[in-house]
C-alpha cells in the first residue's frame, strides 16, 4: 500500500491525503488509514473524548484495534463526525462507548 501512495505522491497535485483517498474508493482498499483527515481527527476527538485533536501516533494507535478494517471505520467516523456512533467497547477500546 506504501508503494503505490508513494507513486502517485510523484504526481504534481497529488499528496498523500488523495492518494489514500485513491486507495479506498478507487482501490476499494479495506485498511487504509487517513490520519491527517481533519474530519477524522476530530470524530476521533469526540468519541473518546481527548482534549485535543489526536495526533499521528494516537490516530494509528487507536486505529490499530480497527485493523485490518480502517476504511470501514473512517467512512463511520465520517457520517457521525461528533463520535455519537455506538460501537462495541472491544472496537472502540473506550469505557465511553456510545455517547
Amino acid at each position: 500500500m506504501n508503494e503505490v501512495i508513494a507513486e502517485l505522491v510523484q504526481v504534481k497535485g497529488i499528496g498523500v491525503w488523495t492518494a489514500q483517498m485513491f486507495l479506498m474508493f478507487s482501490l476499494g482498499r479495506l485498511d487504509v488509514f487517513p490520519h491527517d483527515d481533519l474530519g477524522i481527527r476530530m470524530a476521533l476527538k469526540n468519541l473518546y473524548g481527548l482534549a485535543e485533536l489526536p495526533d499521528k501516533t494516537t490516530s494509528h494507535e487507536i486505529a490499530r484495534l480497527w485493523r485490518p478494517y480502517a476504511n470501514s471505520r473512517k467512512l463511520v467516523l465520517l457520517a457521525e463526525p461528533r463520535g455519537r456512533v455506538a460501537f462495541p467497547k472491544f472496537f472502540t477500546g473506550n469505557e465511553n462507548e456510545g455517547r
